[in-house]
């Protein structure tokens, strides 16, 4: 029965993934605009929200420090607008795979969704640093694997986030769905 099941699981897998390049007809990647800056913002999140996102509030070098021990950590408690740059440098660099957020109430977990979506397709700086994520989601109508509470980043070989994962969700929602896959940094997101 297990064996069934493994063997119907890489048969929908395999679908998918061919549904995905057959869907994907978007023409060559551009390439990366500045690699040393890209380069600079992969160690350090301080540097991330510095370089992409210059309009965020300064932040104590205490809580920056928390904030990326946490992502490296697996679980970071920080306001919306922390978390998610914070998730984005996790998910872009291939840090962290499968994300979940979780947000107060539903209204919340739509809205940080809502800005990770806008920051992955009308990013500027993201778009030229991360053309293998930014630029399949701006070529396309319907975006596979999005939702108003998800996000699947593309398939792209070579990428570091090809086909990362993050999940908003509030207390409301049912738990047992994170096992599948299994998330590797939760992110509470508190106001």
């Amino acid at each position: 029965m297990a064996e069934s099941y493994e063997l119907r699981k890489a048969a929908a897998r395999k679908r998918s993934a061919t549904l995905n390049i057959t869907g994907r007809d978007i023409g060559d990647l551009p390439g990366v605009a500045d690699p040393a800056r890209k380069e600079a913002a992969q160690d350090s999140l301080q540097c991330f929200l510095a370089t992409y996102f210059p309009a965020s509030p300064a932040l104590a070098l205490e809580d920056l420090l928390r904030a990326e021990a946490g992502v490296r950590g697996g679980l970071l408690t920080a306001p919306g607008e922390v978390a998610c740059p914070a998730v984005l440098w996790a998910l872009l660099f291939g840090s962290r795979r499968h994300v979940v957020l979780l947000a107060k109430d539903e209204t919340s977990a739509r809205t940080l969704i809502d800005d990770l979506k806008r920051e992955l397709v009308d990013g500027d700086l993201l778009l030229e640093d991360f053309p293998e994520v930014c630029y399949p989601l701006t070529q396309r109508r319907r975006i596979p694997g999005w939702s108003k509470n998800a996000i699947v980043l593309p398939e792209t070989p070579g990428s570091a986030a090809s086909g990362a994962t993050v999940r908003a969700m509030s207390p409301r929602d049912r738990i047992a769905g994170l096992l599948e896959p299994r998330p590797d940094l939760i992110a509470i997101v508190v106001d």
